[in-house]
Parts: structure tokens; C-alpha cells; sequence
């Protein structure tokens, strides 16, 4: 097998082989092409003894296939050591090998992806295939601009570097893919994945090269021409599945939006379930049972590769750094309508069943046409990020999607250990070898150590405040103090003299971290080449967004005691440094004159500093600190309450509303009540100065007023403006103990929902929550609503300085004494 151009991005074990298969998208011929190792490549782990007993028990025993003597780097002691590398003659055989030996290390490595690590692959890279052999594309793009970036750095750095950059330098191909939808008769009840007990009635397709098409069972529908888009009608449910899988076929990518947990799964299940004779040789879609939080099934196609943008929007870190945390829901509604500006087509509470084909053809199209155009969207950015997360962290595309970045950045530090011939070290051999010694006292709820580092806020309405920012404190403090679990308290007596500041712990000087490389690189090449071109030319954009997810992922992982890498010492050593640089910031203040308002974790509210006063800070910071210190905004208003982390603020110049920790805007919230605060921050929007503020303090009264009394008359507001929204954390039947209003609110049709689904009820009278499509107006618990109108509001309108008596018309006693 032969190729010239092939974009790798897949790869899998096969069981009926016994081999690792990569996928390649072949990007002359623009199809999905699968490349067998034929290495010879076997399953293995690690162990540094092998007992007399054990020995004996591998030779007896089929799963053992031998063994070789290999010398691995130990940076837990510095020194190079000799293992066992134990060979199994299948992965499964790992299993048994680390039940015979006691203590076995690298045993849980999945097998394609050490194959991956150890063949030194580059997922998201173009190869040539000659012979069955890879050849990597390389160039030397950006090797200019790395060279200047690790001038003057340790060595272990320039060479992660070096190994590293073309990641952002190759080009980025564009693929050929199309998106597909399902929909389901749902006129006998909601439809169930496992049991697929309804009739697939329609599907939609929407190609990035032009091809759009709806496909319809025309027994379930008069047949009539459509004019807005081609349209096939089928003779029944089979030749429609069949239509669907020959789509299918015709694309290297499809794309869906959560076709993970309903499209695939249910078409797979129809076929099994309800037409097995037909479909008997049908083997285009395969489904595995998932892993992770809030995936149930995932599924993979034979010729193609599937693609759910779900996995990608949902993940945190992509929603909060990628995309500035512009959409709350993570519904394909929410999503596009923040990203594109466009919605789908409402169907009002109306059955899919119950629509014409006209409307139903909409709606189908609709769908599709969002979830690609959310791919296509600023020239293909989703696509690049994908394709760069999977360079970085050397990921599968189908794993990357399907994992959150805790997973990712442990895959880098693998593949690093690997590559480097570096022992990856049990998470107890990181805890015994660097205990804490528990200089902080953890002062946030499940955490062994002390966290950020937060200003008490002075309470009131502030003018002109301006917002300085340690430009990724966490990041950057890793990199300036080396911190990582090997340099930490490192051993070399040389090394004790290192102390690092408001710690018992010192830090390594004879090399540098993989943890503080790995962050620093990322770090830097962002902020000196990628940062700045980003801001005028969007083809950097993605790239800049890439490494922000890393950079401000990082730390947090390294913070978690679930991550197999995390060092208390190295956690607890990075906030302590984070407290004590905030608090060294506002002293240096307090000589200087200037009013601090309010700090939180790497950013400090100044009480109108001048310029001059702004730019001493910044030098200070960079000689005395080590650190950058960068002035972000200006909020021409900004209203505090005594409660940490909460706060409104209007940026100066435009209309945009900062809003942290209040309730009222977090996606759960009713709309009637995030409605309330939409028009509040309207009136804020005008708020330069206290005169401005006494003008427009009755108009915020008037707000809340207005939204408590209309609560009480009956059609005013839409009833789905009252719905609670809840995503499912589990499977309601997983819910034991302390059953939450929303599990009780779907009693007695659990199964027709799962893990990741959204549950829409009304709070409704006698404490009885009902799904919003089976409420009625009467039964809505109007006295609750204005609890939860009054508790999102008075967060805002304390540090406003207005009461909620003054909200209902209740005269204070001090308006009688005037």
C-alpha cells in the first residue's frame, strides 16, 4: 500500500490481527486508508525484580511470551537502572503478567497508543507510505523562531522544543466531511438507544462540498417536492438505514452532534434489534461500550471516521479558554446560537411525528447545517485545534474527543517519559519518594493544600478600576522555580541552598523539570510569536487558543491528586508562591498610594492608578518577582459585595457586562430570572459615575420589581421560561441516596433517559417537580420562583447598596426620619 500525502489521524488495535492499524486520511484520493504494523511490535511492562517464584510462575504460564534486559532513566533518583521489559503475546496478557509480578510499572498503558509513544508516530502529521513503511513529512518552518525562543535556556527545554515546534508550523489540511441527523418517531413516547423501539423516520446530510440531502420514509409521508434542498423518499425503514449507511460511506469524516450517545448507537441497534436478517453482513458502524464521565456508548465507523463535536464543545477547557466561555448549555441550540448567531428551528413542544415533511425537513437540515458550519466557523478553527491537540499530546483523534485534558497532558508527559527512555513512575512512587510537609492549611474543601490566594473585596461601587493580570501565574511560576515532581526537593546537597520562597522546599538547579519544560515552552512560544499574530491575522488564532488550553490546563491537573503524576510538594510549593507574590503586589501598592479593591488568584483591582504608577508595577514585577504582571482592563464601573469571587463590572470603551459567581447567570437558571439580569445590565452599561448611578438606581429597582410582580399573573411569562435545565451526571437509576428534584421530576420514565441528557422541569406546588412539557401554568410554585429571583439578585444588589425591601416597595425606617 502506497501513499504519497496522508494526514494520520486514527489509530486502534485489532483484536482479529493482533495489531496496531493507524488511519490515515489519504488527502489525494480523499478517503480513509488503514496502515497494519507489521513490526512485530508486542504488548509489554515493566519490573525492576522478578522473584524466584514469579520467575517460575511466568514460565508456566501461556501469557508470558519472554523477556529482555532494558535500561530505563529513574528521575525520581537521577540514575539509570536496569527492568525486565516482560512481553505479553496480547495486551489482555499485561493483565495477567502484573497479577504474577508484584510490582510492575508502564502496565497500563493502552497498546496502540505505546506503539504510538514508542515508534515515535506523530498523530496530526502528514506521512508517505512506501512498502508498507512511514515516512514523515518534516520541514524546518519556525525553526528560526524557536532558535531565538530557547536561547539562553537549559538544554532539556531547547530540546523539547526542538522535538516539538513543527507542531505548529505544519499546515493544517482541510478534509472532505459531512454531517448527519437522525430523527426518531416519538409520537408512542420518547425513543430508548438500547432497545431502539422507534421508527427512524428521517435523516439529514450536510457536506462541506456542497451536498445536501434529506432522506425520508415516504411511507410515513405523502410524497412531495421540496424545493429548498434535494430530497430522496425511501419505500420504507430498511432502504432508509441502507440510504443512510451508503451516505455514510461516501465521506472519510462525518460528523454529528452527540452521535456518540444517540445517532450511531440507535441506528447500529435498529438494525440489530428490529431488522437482524436484513442487514446481516451490515458491518459500516460498530459500537464499544464507552469510558469517562457522561459517554455511554462510542461509536466508530468502518470507512470513515466519526467525528462528535459534542465531545469537542462540551469539554470545559475548550468552552472556557478556546471559546471564552460564550455558550453555557452545551446544546447544539446554545452553542450555535453564541458561536454562528443562529438557532435551530423551535418545534414549540410539537412531535417530530407530528410535523409535516416540509417542517420536518427544516428542522432535520437545520441541525446539520449547524453542526457543520460550527466546524467550518473562522475558516476551519475547531478543525485545526483538533488537529493540534492531537500533535501536542500525541492522541488519537477518536481518544482525544473522548477524554477531558486531564487525559491529554498526562498523554504528553507519557509520551515525553517515553521518548526520553525515562521510567514513568507509579503515582506511590511520586508520594513516597516527595512527601508534603504540610506547611499550608487547605482552606478549600477537598484539597490537601491551600489554594489561590483571594483579596477580601472592598464592598461598594468603585469607578475607573483597573485589572492587572500575572500573565499565567501558575505556568509561569512552574517554569521560573522549576517545579516538577523529580526537581522538588531533588536531593543534591548543592541544591538545599535553593530554597524557594514561603516554602520548606528547594528546587533542583542541575536540570530543568519535565514539568516546568513542558509548560514553559508552551508558555512561550504563545506569548512571544503566537500571541501577536493571533490579533491580526486569525489563521494564528487556533494556535494561540491551542496553547492557552494547555498552558492554563496545566496547573490544574498538577493540582489533582487524581492525576498520576501530581507531587503535593510541587502543588502546595506553586500556590504558595502564587500567595506570596499577590501579597508582595499589594505592598508594593500600599507604597506607592494605590488602593487595592479587590485580588483574586492572579489578578489584582486597582483603584484608579495612572499610567506611570501602572508601568512602575509592571518593571518591579519583572526584576522582583521574576513574574509579568500585565494591565488587562479598565472597568468604568464595577460593583463588589463581601463575597469573594463575586462581583459585576462594566469594561470601559464598550457594552460588554463582566459578571463572576452570580447564580442568576448560570445555565440552570430559569430565564425568566436571567432575563431580569440581561435587563439590569443594560441599565449598568450607562453607570460612569456616582451622579449616573443615582439616575439609573430606580431603574434597577424597577427591573427586579417589575419580574417579581409578573411572576404572580398567570400567562404573562411563557411557562418555559419557568424550566430548570439539569444535565444528567450519571444514569438516573445510579441515583441512590438524596434524590435530586430533577431525577424526581423524570419518575417513572427513567429509562428513557441517560448520563449527559438535559432534564427540563418546572418547580411546582407541594414540592412536586414536573417536566415542563407535562406542566401547566397552575401548577407552578410561584412563591419558589421569587425565592430564586430574590437570592440571583440580592448578590448583585448588595454591593449596589440596595435592599430587597426596597425591590417589593417597602419603605425603610430612614425614609421616614428624612
Amino acid at each position: 500500500m502506497d501513499i504519497k500525502r496522508g494526514l494520520l489521524l486514527d489509530a486502534n488495535y485489532n483484536g482479529r490481527l493482533n495489531k496496531v492499524q493507524l488511519q490515515f486520511y489519504d488527502l489525494d484520493k480523499d478517503k480513509i486508508v488503514r496502515w497494519t504494523d507489521d513490526t512485530h511490535y508486542l504488548p509489554y511492562c515493566l519490573a525492576k525484580y522478578v522473584a524466584k517464584e514469579e520467575s517460575s510462575a511466568l514460565d508456566r504460564n501461556w501469557a508470558y511470551k519472554g523477556h529482555e534486559i532494558v535500561k530505563r532513566t529513574n528521575l525520581l533518583t537521577g540514575k539509570e537502572e536496569e527492568y525486565y521489559k516482560l512481553y505479553g503475546r496480547n495486551p489482555l496478557d499485561i493483565i495477567t503478567l502484573r497479577k504474577i509480578v508484584q510490582h510492575t510499572w508502564e502496565n497500563n498503558i493502552r497498546f496502540h497508543q505505546n506503539f504510538i509513544y514508542d515508534k515515535k508516530i506523530q498523530i496530526g502529521h502528514v506521512y508517505r507510505i512506501k512498502d508498507n513503511k512511514l515516512y514523515e513529512y518534516k520541514g524546518t518552518t519556525g525553526l528560526d523562531i524557536v532558535a531565538k525562543i530557547i536561547e539562553n535556556e537549559p538544554k532539556e527545554y531547547g530540546k523539547f522544543a526542538l522535538e516539538n515546534y513543527q507542531h505548529f508550523f505544519q499546515p493544517f489540511p482541510k478534509v472532505k466531511m459531512v454531517a448527519m441527523d437522525i430523527e426518531v418517531w416519538d409520537k408512542d413516547g420518547m425513543p430508548n438507544i438500547a432497545k431502539a423501539d422507534r421508527r427512524i423516520i428521517s435523516c439529514a446530510f450536510y457536506g462541506n462540498d456542497g451536498t445536501r440531502l434529506f432522506i425520508v420514509d415516504k411511507s410515513r409521508f405523502n410524497k412531495k417536492k421540496l424545493t429548498d434542498f434535494p430530497t430522496l423518499y425511501v419505500s420504507d425503514e430498511v432502504e432508509l438505514i441502507r440510504a443512510i449507511i451508503q451516505m455514510i460511506n461516501k465521506y472519510p469524516i462525518v460528523l454529528t452532534f452527540n452521535g456518540d450517545n444517540f445517532d450511531l448507537p440507535y441506528i447500529y441497534n435498529r438494525m440489530q434489534n428490529h431488522y437482524p436478517n436484513a442487514f446481516k453482513n451490515e458491518r459500516t458502524i460498530y459500537i464499544k461500550d464507552g469510558w469517562g464521565f457522561k459517554s455511554k456508548y462510542e461509536a466508530f465507523l468502518k470507512n470513515s471516521i466519526h467525528i462528535d463535536i459534542y465531545n469537542y464543545f462540551s469539554n470545559p477547557s475548550i468552552k472556557l479558554y478556546a471559546y471564552g466561555h460564550k455558550y453555557k448549555r452545551n446544546s447544539l441550540d446554545d452553542i450555535s446560537s453564541a458561536l454562528l448567531g443562529i438557532a435551530k428551528i423551535k418545534h414549540d413542544n410539537m412531535s417530530i411525528a407530528s410535523m409535516s415533511v416540509e417542517r420536518l425537513a427544516k428542522y432535520n437540515m437545520r441541525d446539520v447545517e449547524l453542526t457543520m458550519k460550527l466546524i467550518e466557523r473562522n475558516d476551519y478553527q475547531a478543525w485545526m485545534l483538533m488537529l493540534l491537540f492531537c500533535r501536542l499530546t500525541s492522541l488519537p483523534i477518536s481518544d482525544l474527543l473522548r477524554h477531558q485534558i486531564s487525559f491529554w497532558i498526562k498523554s504528553l508527559l507519557t509520551q515525553e517519559h517515553k521518548r526520553n527512555d525515562f521510567i514513568i513512575p507509579n503515582p506511590e512512587d511520586i508520594r513516597r519518594a516527595k512527601p508534603s510537609k504540610h506547611f499550608t492549611d487547605a482552606i478549600i474543601e477537598g484539597k490537601s493544600y491551600r489554594g489561590a490566594y483571594v483579596i477580601k473585596p472592598k464592598r461598594g461601587i468603585h469607578y475607573g478600576t483597573v485589572v492587572m493580570d500575572f500573565a499565567s501565574l501558575y505556568p509561569s511560576i512552574i517554569k521560573e522555580f522549576n517545579l516538577s515532581y523529580e526537581t522538588i526537593n531533588c536531593g543534591h546537597k548543592e541544591c538545599r541552598k535553593n530554597k524557594l520562597k514561603g516554602t520548606p522546599y528547594y528546587s533542583c538547579e542541575k536540570k530543568m523539570g519535565i514539568f516546568a519544560y513542558t509548560v514553559a515552552f508552551f508558555r512561550d512560544i504563545r506569548v512571544k510569536h503566537f500571541k501577536a499574530l493571533a490579533k491580526t491575522d486569525n489563521y494564528y488564532k487556533p494556535i494561540e487558543q491551542a496553547l492557552k488550553v494547555f498552558i492554563n490546563g496545566s496547573y490544574g491537573v498538577f493540582g489533582s491528586e487524581k492525576f498520576p503524576y501530581f507531587c503535593l510538594p510541587v502543588a502546595e510549593t506553586t500556590t504558595a508562591i502564587g500567595w506570596e507574590s499577590i501579597k508582595a503586589t499589594i505592598d508594593k501598592c500600599e507604597k506607592m498610594k494605590i488602593g487595592v479593591v479587590y485580588g483574586d488568584t492572579d489578578s489584582v483591582f486597582l483603584d484608579n492608578p495612572t499610567q506611570q504608577q501602572i508601568d512602575v508595577l509592571t518593571d518591579w514585577s519583572r526584576i522582583e518577582l521574576d513574574l509579568e504582571l500585565d494591565y488587562e482592563k479598565t472597568y468604568q464601573m464595577l460593583a463588589l459585595s463581601d463575597r469573594k469571587k463575586n462581583y459585576v463590572g462594566v469594561i470601559k470603551g464598550t457594552n460588554q457586562i463582566d459578571m463572576k459567581g452570580i447564580t442568576g447567570k448560570k445555565s440552570n437558571t430559569p430565564e425568566v430570572i436571567r432575563n431580569a439580569i440581561d435587563k439590569m445590565n443594560l441599565v449598568l452599561v450607562g453607570i460612569t459615575d456616582e451622579d449616573s448611578f443615582n439616575k439609573k438606581r430606580p431603574n434597577i429597582i424597577a427591573t427586579f420589581h417589575d419580574t417579581n410582580r409578573r411572576m404572580g399573573i398567570g400567562g404573562v411569562y411563557p411557562l418555559e421560561e419557568f424550566e430548570i435545565n439539569v444535565t444528567l451526571s450519571k444514569n438516573p437509576k445510579d441515583y441512590i441516596k438524596n434524590i435530586p428534584q430533577h431525577i424526581r421530576a423524570i419518575a417513572g420514565v427513567e429509562d428513557k433517559y441517560k448520563a449527559g441528557d438535559v432534564v427540563s422541569y418546572i418547580k411546582c406546588k407541594k414540592n412536586t417537580p414536573i417536566l415542563t412539557d407535562k406542566a401547566k401554568w397552575g401548577d407552578v410554585d410561584i412563591t419558589k420562583y421569587r425565592q430564586l429571583l430574590r437570592s440571583s439578585a440580592i448578590q448583585i444588589l448588595d454591593a449596589l447598596e440596595i435592599s430587597w425591601e426596597e425591590v417589593l416597595g417597602i419603605k425603610k425606617i430612614t425614609d421616614f426620619t428624612k
